[in-house]
């Protein structure tokens, strides 16, 4: 139930789950959003999983919905 807060009408409590947590805003995720290798996996598989990058409440990460960026208001 948390999850689908923070992350929204996206979340699908159906389907495996891939959670990558920051706790810092670094370059770091700037790459996973860009590994393009990664996403099409998740693209191809979509109809059994579902990946998020999450930001810890004080990490500083921007959210960004297009991309699967979400942060952690909730501090979850």
């Amino acid at each position: 139930m948390i999850l689908a807060k923070i992350i929204g009408p996206e979340f699908n409590g159906d389907k495996n789950l891939m959670i990558h947590l920051y706790d810092k805003n670094t370059k770091k995720i700037k790459a996973d959003l860009e590994n393009e290798r990664y996403w099409d996996w998740n693209k191809n598989n979509s109809h059994k999983y579902q990946s998020f990058l999450i930001g810890s409440k004080n990490s500083n990460v921007m959210e960004d919905a297009k991309n699967h960026l979400y942060l952690d208001q909730y501090d979850f």
